[in-house]
């Protein structure tokens, strides 16, 4: 559905985060370097801890294996050796209740709470899709419009976007994923997302 410029532009997760917060949502603070001193500065200031992503794909290829890197916590500040090699990007953790992934279809939006009592996929649910359990949830009004104003922005008929809440309740954008998957969330929603998808590219709705 989305222009295939429009997709390579939005791979770039620091102009997703710009652009998020320039709609009005929150998002964690960030630090990208391949310094080690500024990742120990850069954690006196995140009080709960850091974690650190990838900057490109985290999907590889490697002796016929399909590997991923997933978010991972950064638990001592004293060995970052390596870190100097490229740079990484590192983000306050965000305490949270659950995550979102929130399908974005056009202006149409379908959301599903991911939640898990496993340690690991509690920090990235990708680890251990057998440790969750899915729950819809309603997009409240303000992110709702923040989501709409985002895709506009990016130039994004479609989009996986994934957000903590935390448990006061806040939504935290951690990042969107414009070929994101949807198709192991048709349990919980049904064939709804691939529903409102026919009905965008029947009317020829594409950027």
């Amino acid at each position: 559905m989305n222009h295939p410029q429009r997709d390579a532009d939005n791979a770039y997760k620091p102009r997703q985060l710009a652009m998020a917060a320039r709609c009005g949502m929150t998002v964690p603070r960030t630090l990208i370097t391949n310094e080690a001193d500024a990742v120990r500065r850069f954690a006196r200031s995140t009080p709960h801890g850091l974690v650190v992503k990838v900057l490109g794909a985290n999907v590889i290829h490697e002796d016929g294996h399909r590997r991923f890197a997933p978010t991972s916590r950064v638990d001592n500040l004293a060995e970052l050796d390596g870190v100097e090699h490229t740079a990484h990007q590192f983000q306050e953790w965000v305490p949270k209740a659950h995550e979102v992934r929130l399908i974005a279809v056009g202006t149409t939006q379908f959301a599903v709470g991911i939640h898990t009592d496993d340690p690991d996929a509690h920090i990235d649910w990708r680890t251990n899709y057998d440790a969750l359990t899915y729950r819809t949830v309603r997009v409240p009004d303000e992110i709702a419009g923040q989501v709409r104003a985002f895709m506009a922005l990016a130039g994004l008929m479609f989009s996986a976007l994934d957000f903590v809440v935390t448990p006061d309740g806040r939504w935290v954008f951690l990042e969107s994923n414009s070929v994101g998957q949807y198709g192991w969330l048709n349990p919980t929603l049904g064939t709804a997302i691939s529903d409102a998808i026919a009905d965008h590219l029947a009317q020829g709705a594409t950027r």
